[in-house]
């Protein structure tokens, strides 16, 4: 499979979406720039891949071929439905249970967070299972593969979510209007949901790569009656207190999704926490770094976030240096190999 092809689709998608996104924000458009960034996302990944396939479709069924997929997905389907109906939840209870303003700010701010953690990691979930499914008989070497992978996948997002969760005040009043600032602060906590969803996405493609899909239903289900029961929990504790929940929920199924991460390819939690905690440690202090310059320089808004956004980035780089984060030492040893046969 031309899994390539389908990174940068995916990629290429989410990054010109974004720009689409934040343009029309700029000039005034709202919410349907979150809408259009959805929509030209799907439409110029569907776009490159055609491109890059020539593709067409036929109109012709095979049976055998339908009975082998069928066999893999059916749990998967439900799996997924699970998913949004569970992720769909929340905004529903907060719309029956609190006025539509705040119902709107939650949603717009899900939607932000969402930007870059889900896309992306999207993006690379479905552009490395097929190389690793090769290795499914291989759990050394599938151990190792899926260590490389959340090491540098937290490497880049990391800094994402926890500087843009930094800078959340100064995008804010860059992008948008006042009525959106009461969802700075959940903007903020969702991007604390936003920085381990990689984590989760790659525990689960274990599953996918040793063809486990009804284990993969079954974790679904123990990871939703903890997360209903948090959820149920935080409700007497206003919409704040449900996002406070979500990243609580968060956190706690990192421990399901490790638990059969580690008795299919002995990738333990304690193993998972310390290839994340690097990346991770050094994102927070580029973080705090760039959330305190943000408060200290009195400058346009748009002034505030490049002199900010570039001081995380280089106490963010700076740190991992120091502390030898493995994304960072690959990445260098990428670059340097290939500026030695150029």
């Amino acid at each position: 499979m031309d899994f390539r092809s389908q990174m940068i689709a995916a990629t290429a998608g989410t990054i010109i979406s974004g720009f689409i996104a934040i343009a029309m924000a700029y000039n005034g458009f709202g919410v349907w720039s979150l809408v259009a960034q959805m929509l030209s996302s799907q439409i110029i990944a569907t776009g490159i891949l055609w491109f890059s396939t020539r593709w067409v479709p036929l109109f012709a069924f095979d049976g055998s071929a339908f009975r082998y997929l069928f066999d893999f997905g059916k749990f998967l389907v439900i799996a997924n439905v699970l998913n949004v109906a569970f992720k769909n939840s929340y905004a529903l209870v907060i719309a029956k249970l609190f006025s539509p303003e705040l119902t709107g700010l939650y949603y717009f701010a899900t939607k932000l967070s969402n930007l870059a953690a889900q896309q992306l990691t999207g993006a690379l979930q479905k552009s490395s299972f097929p190389a690793l499914a090769t290795l499914q008989d291989d759990n050394a070497q599938l151990k190792h593969k899926y260590r490389q992978i959340i090491q540098l996948t937290m490497f880049v997002m990391a800094p994402v979510m926890l500087i843009f969760m930094g800078l959340a005040d100064p995008v804010f009043a860059l992008l948008f209007d006042d009525r959106w600032m009461d969802a700075v602060t959940y903007t903020q906590l969702l991007c604390l949901v936003g920085l381990l969803y990689p984590v989760h996405s790659l525990n689960i493609n274990v599953l996918m790569v040793k063809g486990r899909t009804g284990l993969n239903l079954k974790l679904n289900l123990i990871k939703k009656a903890i997360q209903i029961s948090i959820l149920v929990a935080s409700i007497p504790f206003g919409v704040l207190g449900i996002v406070v929940g979500q990243v609580i929920g968060s956190i706690v199924a990192l421990l399901p999704n490790s638990y059969y991460t580690a008795k299919l390819i002995h990738y333990d939690f304690k193993m998972q926490i310390n290839d994340i905690g690097k990346p991770i440690g050094a994102a927070m202090l580029a973080g705090a770094g760039a959330w305190s310059i943000a408060h200290t320089i009195a400058a346009h808004p748009l002034i505030v976030l490049i002199f900010s956004g570039l001081a995380g980035a280089g106490i963010y780089l700076l740190a991992s240096i120091i502390i030898r984060a493995e994304g960072a030492l690959m990445l260098w040893g990428k670059v340097g190999s290939r500026m030695q046969r150029a």
